[in-house]
């Protein structure tokens, strides 16, 4: 990522057209070309160290430009007397910061099997299949970056329209948390009257500042199944700014692809909170917007209010249309999609309740043997219910904390009472990622923090039960040649992360993960999982 390249490779968004656009949307441009509006330079932001528009994109496409005012070494480009911009970087270190708020993913040939018998969609792909592969990712220096995917050179930087008026802050730029959020990938098209190839595009979708900026960029697609020049990123579709303060998505969940009537919207969530202390009232606001024109179903808002406040990872299950969502006081809703928020919002229901009431932050749903069956992950409990007729029933819980332990209702009475045959959560246990169902076996990240400040890491687990007993799973299931007979997994030092799962013709193949990275001596080992997938369609779109 050479001052070179970033100087020629790195974009935002030109000022929204006056007319005919929603909010956000603009052209790319690259930033030595950005319109001088857009850095909002005032005389209460010049000083020495950033005494114009040139000195700011001098110090973005190289940090290290003129450190510690050494105005003669090659090394240091000549610039203002004196003045850092590496704000905490090494010396000639391109890269801000990264957390575990930014997000990465591999962008490859477009081939969504949803999308195969919507019009143009199939020589969209075959134009595309042979295009450059790349890797995205953000950073706290508040640029999404593509690179090449298999020699990790820069491909394109872009940074949206919002955050250059900060850029002259380079001091504290990098704790703002800009991209703090996730993003997505998918392909979306801008008609649904005789939609052709031409119609079709890649789009990112993402998150960002917590949840109160969300963003749909196009990417630029192939006219020849031959050419392998890599999808640049060509106009800001739209972007959504909530102005009021607080304003997050929970969980700073990327936006959720949802297809309706042939059109794909950007499903997310943003909560915004007024007042303070006891007198503070949290509103959730439910959005649907069309990823590629950035507009509602026709005549209608893209967003509207939820009857509840939301709190978790929002769920959606094609198959049946719906969505579920945990909110903070132990509630699951259900909702169904139909790209009209209004509609959406006013027919959410609540379904379950866990016991005790406490925030969710994950929700699950799978079908075995057609019945129905969800889940809700608190701080520290898991709870499984059955569903029918628009009601539920608790099969089981079971807790971590200061006093784990597993629970079965006592009764009709909606209560639970604890019961050995239901394993408890690691104790002093948080459930740190959305747990995930593998052949009828709930898998639950839990994290255990640290005891004491002798030791800097928590050590991280699955735990694992079957779905309908909350018992210990049923299937055989080994971990590094051993089996797994006790229903843990421990995966050593860091925060687990939800595993991924590959079904193969020999079995189910579970990839753990956490915040540690693998090296030589602790290299990933897979988890082989017995039985059979009991849910197919579910299983492959998920995995």
């Amino acid at each position: 990522m050479p001052v070179s390249a970033r100087t020629s490779d790195l974009y935002s968004t030109g000022p929204t057209p006056s007319t005919g656009s929603p909010a956000g949307a603009g052209v790319v441009t690259l930033l030595t070309s950005l319109d001088s509006a857009a850095f909002a330079l005032t005389s209460s932001h010049i000083s020495t160290c950033v005494p114009n528009i040139g000195t700011i994109l001098d110090f973005t496409f190289d940090p290290s430009y003129n450190t510690a005012g050494d105005t003669t070494s090659p090394a240091y480009p000549a610039g203002p007397s004196g003045c850092s911009y590496l704000a905490g970087r090494q010396l000639n270190w391109m890269l801000g910061g990264l957390s575990q708020n930014d997000h990465a993913q591999y962008l490859g040939p477009p081939g969504n099997a949803n999308f195969l018998s919507l019009g143009g969609y199939v020589p969209f792909a075959q134009n595309n299949n042979n295009r450059e592969k790349l890797l995205l990712f953000t950073s706290n220096d508040g640029f999404l970056y593509a690179v090449d995917a298999t020699t990790g050179d820069l491909v394109w930087g872009w940074m949206p329209r919002p955050f250059v008026a900060s850029l002259w802050d380079y001091k504290n730029f990098q704790s703002y948390g800009y991209f703090d959020g996730g993003f997505t990938t998918t392909d979306a098209v801008d008609t649904s009257t005789n939609p052709a190839a031409s119609d079709w595009a890649t789009y990112v979708v993402g998150t960002a500042q917590g949840g109160a900026y969300h963003y749909a960029l196009k990417l630029s697609s192939n006219t020849s199944g031959s050419s392998t020049s890599p999808p640049l990123p060509t106009s800001q579709t739209w972007g959504t700014m909530v102005t009021v303060p607080h304003a997050t998505s929970p969980q700073e969940q990327a936006p959720v692809i949802v297809t309706v009537n042939n059109t794909q919207y950007a499903l997310y969530i943003v909560n915004t909170t007024t007042g303070t202390g006891s007198s503070a009232v949290t509103t959730s606001t439910l959005y649907e917007q069309n990823v590629a024109t950035g507009l509602p179903a026709s005549g209608t808002a893209i967003s509207a209010a939820l009857p509840f406040v939301a709190n978790s990872l929002i769920t959606y299950v094609s198959s049946t249309g719906s969505v579920w969502i945990g909110d903070n006081n132990g509630g699951v809703w259900s909702l169904n999609v139909s790209g009209t928020a209004s509609s959406d919002a006013g027919n959410a229901v609540q379904v379950a309740t866990t016991s005790p009431k406490a925030p969710i932050n994950f929700v699950g749903y799978t079908e075995i043997n057609g019945l129905p069956y969800i889940w809700a992950a608190t701080q520290n409990e898991i709870t499984a219910f059955s569903l029918s007729g628009g009601t539920s029933q608790i099969l089981w819980a079971s807790s971590g904390g200061t006093s784990p332990s597993g629970y079965l209702p006592n009764g009709s009475s909606g209560s639970l009472q604890s019961s050995t045959s239901v394993m408890p959560l690691q104790s002093g246990g948080q459930i740190s990622a959305p747990p995930t169902l593998v052949n009828g076996v709930l898998i639950v990240p839990v994290y255990v923090p640290p005891t004491s400040s002798c030791s800097l890491v928590g050590v991280g687990y699955y735990d694992l039960f079957d779905l309908l007993s909350g018992g210990l799973p049923k299937i055989p299931i080994t971990y590094k040649n051993n089996a797994i007979t006790n229903g843990i997994v421990s995966l050593g030092s860091g925060i687990p992360y939800t595993p991924s799962v590959s079904v193969t013709q020999n079995g189910t193949v579970v990839y753990p993960g956490n915040s540690q990275a693998p090296n030589p001596q602790n290299p990933i080992s897979p988890i082989l999982f017995g039985g059979s997938v009991m849910n197919k369609p579910v299983a492959w779109r998920q995995y």
